[in-house]
Parts: structure tokens; sequence; C-alpha cells
């Protein structure tokens, strides 16, 4: 009688799906403590939170914008950014003269209106 042998589950660092920082977003945010609460919020299965976790699927526009959306970041941030990490541009802020501070907010107003109306898809 022959026993049939589960395939072996690929570890994180054999797997070659992009990683991501979702987990470290959700847990950094607070309000969403477990998968489900993510799920539920994003309106995604627990199982796609899961599996996009523990890079077991590859995510999509479709399952990064909406996870986006509840933990309040940029789509990207959940692929390339720490949630602990300072943005560059609080870094610049913060380290600005007061007396400069106007010019620099003109300046960031300006980088800002260049994006506005783009579509992250």
């Amino acid at each position: 009688m022959s026993k049939s042998r589960k395939k072996p589950t690929k570890r994180r660092e054999d797997n070659n799906l992009v990683p991501n920082k979702i987990r470290e977003w959700r847990l950094h945010h607070g309000e969403y403590k477990s998968q489900m609460s993510l799920a539920r919020a994003a309106n995604l299965s627990p199982n796609t939170i899961h599996r996009l976790e523990s890079f077991r699927l590859a995510w999509t526009p479709n399952t990064l914008l909406p996870i986006a959306k509840c933990l309040n970041c940029h789509p990207g941030d959940l692929i390339s950014r720490d949630p602990k990490d300072v943005p560059i541009f609080q870094l610049i802020w913060d380290r600005c003269p007061d007396q400069k501070r106007a010019k620099l907010k003109k300046s960031l107003d300006k980088v800002a209106s260049n994006f506005r109306d783009t579509e992250f898809a």
C-alpha cells in the first residue's frame, strides 16, 4: 500500500514572489490586530490576507488598493516601505528652520500638485 506524500510547503525565502510589508503595516496601524479584521475591512478573504503576508500569493492592484485604503497608506508603501520609517518629506520638514518653512511648503505643494490627479493602479 503506498502512502500519499504531502507536497512540501515552500518556505518564504524559497518563494520567488515579490515580498511585501503588509503584515508590518497591519500590526503598526493598530486597528487591525488580526488578519480577519483587515480582511473584513478590505472586503477580501482572510485566506487572501494570510497568503499575501506569507508571500504565497502575488499581490495585484486589486489586493493592494483596498488594503492600503484601510491602513491609510499608499499601495507602494505596502511593498517597499517599513511603516516605522519616517517619510522623507517629514524628515525634510522637521529639519527645516522655521524661517524657511513657508518657502519649503510652497515647493512641496508644487511637487504634490503633480500627483494629485494620478491614479495608482
